[in-house]
């Protein structure tokens, strides 16, 4: 299966092309990724690094997806952080509408929830993971479980908005065999103008 090209001297990015999952129609993805580990709890802020790094997944995610969930997003990129007794069971009910998940799990014990989630739940998965921060065993195993769908993507560099856009063409490729083995990728044409 080809990747689908990335043209930044436009907002097409994706040219038209549509994921499908299962038949269902709509390709929704769950984001996840470290939140309240990495907010400084004064300003309220991200590292901008990783803020790059995470912004630039979330619209490249964005511009294949019909809908792309992150909880980050939703909670104002650390501004307006949710308690648990909220955010949770929307979180959840999140996941289960989803798709498929790709998960940036760092060292955040709710990425790991979330991975337990998508598990139980039979959701394919994504996992963005560095060489220098081996996932715990169970999350590393999770390819094991019966039907499992579980695609490793390795992130080659500390996350930043360089990191993440090297890491674009890998995550096509993970969503590319994901549509190939859970359901069809569906090619819709639009025609780009000019202003």
């Amino acid at each position: 299966m080809t990747s689908l090209p990335i043209d930044r001297n436009n907002g097409d990015r994706n040219n038209g092309a549509v994921w499908r999952v299962n038949g269902s129609g709509h390709f929704h993805v769950f984001m996840a990724c470290p939140i309240t580990g990495l907010v400084d709890p004064k300003r309220h802020e991200l590292p901008s690094d990783y803020e790059q790094f995470i912004r630039e997944l979330y619209q490249f995610l964005r511009f294949r997806a019909d809908r792309v969930f992150l909880a980050l997003d939703r909670e104002g990129w650390g501004k307006a952080l949710m308690p648990a007794e909220v955010c949770t069971p929307l979180d959840f009910a999140e996941m289960q509408r989803c798709s498929v998940m790709v998960a940036y799990p760092g060292r955040s014990f709710g990425v790991g929830v979330e991975l337990g989630w998508a598990s139980a739940l039979g959701k394919p998965i994504i996992l963005l993971l560095e060489p220098t921060l081996p996932p715990s065993p169970l999350v590393d195993g999770l390819f094991c479980l019966p039907g499992a769908n579980v695609q490793r993507v390795t992130v080659g560099g500390p996350p930043n908005l360089a990191t993440a856009r090297a890491l674009e063409p890998e995550l096509d490729h993970a969503l590319s065999r994901l549509a190939g083995t859970s359901g069809e990728r569906v090619r819709t044409d639009s025609v780009a103008t000019a202003p």
